[in-house]
């Protein structure tokens, strides 16, 4: 779609113009799928800064593939809302401890790979699920920071 393309390449020409003045600062580049295909982040790494991309399942077969059936570290935090009596949603975090491949290439680009379930209590089915790849090492100490980071771009 053009409109993408155009989009896209407003971004690598951002990159080239802007990024080497803000290396220092050690940035953390948020985007949607759009951006989180092998050329852009390898670009984004080139040029010294992280990032932390949305990603969706039909545009990221290989990755989902690979994560098929893998057992993944899960954090679960339960939150009361105000004036309630019971507890009403479950927050469940998922996330790789090392880089899975992007692509089913030779040498595919490897990403960190977060997820975040929102889950009203009492359904069955999540109500929200918030998928990322980022270069940046999730653990359990920054897996609710980094998912919130990726909500906010």
């Amino acid at each position: 779609d053009r409109k993408q393309d155009c989009e896209t390449r407003a971004a690598y020409r951002w990159l080239e113009n802007h990024a080497p003045h803000h290396a220092s600062l050690q940035p953390v580049y948020l985007g949607d799928n759009l951006y989180a295909k092998p050329p852009m982040c390898r670009n984004i790494l080139h040029h010294g800064a992280d990032f932390l991309l949305r990603v969706k399942t039909a545009d990221h077969t290989p990755l989902f593939d690979y994560l098929h059936g893998l057992e993944l570290p899960t954090h679960t935090r339960i939150e009361k809302t105000p004036g309630r009596k019971n507890p009403n949603r479950k927050y469940r975090y998922r996330w790789s401890e090392h880089g899975l491949p992007l692509t089913a290439d030779r040498e595919p680009l490897e990403a960190y790979y977060l997820e975040l379930e929102v889950h009203n209590l009492g359904q069955p089915r999540p109500t929200a699920c918030f998928r990322f790849i980022t270069s940046l090492k999730p653990d359990a100490d920054n897996i609710e920071e980094l998912v919130r980071c990726g909500r906010a771009r």
